[in-house]
């Protein structure tokens, strides 16, 4: 699973680069951390994929946009906008 926050108009992978994904438990639950820096508190949207573990999270670092794969390669996705 690749989860990526909205923050100023800007897209970040979280939880952090060195960790783009996130497992899903055998029970489809899963749990990732979208506040490890910053002002990540502050996001106005949050996105989560289900990516194929053979393939790589793609890499978001402030881009104006999510990265453009992520709806070609995931299996399913939701999109959050917070008020």
């Amino acid at each position: 699973m690749a989860a990526y926050i909205g923050v100023a108009s800007a897209w970040w992978t979280k939880p952090t680069l060195a960790q783009p994904s996130t497992a899903i438990l055998p029970d489809g639950t899963w749990v990732c951390d979208i506040t490890t820096g910053g002002i990540d508190a502050q996001a106005d949207a949050i996105a989560a994929f289900v990516i194929p573990l053979a393939r790589q999270v793609p890499i978001a670092l402030g881009a104006a946009v999510q990265p453009l794969t992520l709806n070609s390669i995931a299996a399913a996705d939701l999109k959050v906008i917070r008020p």
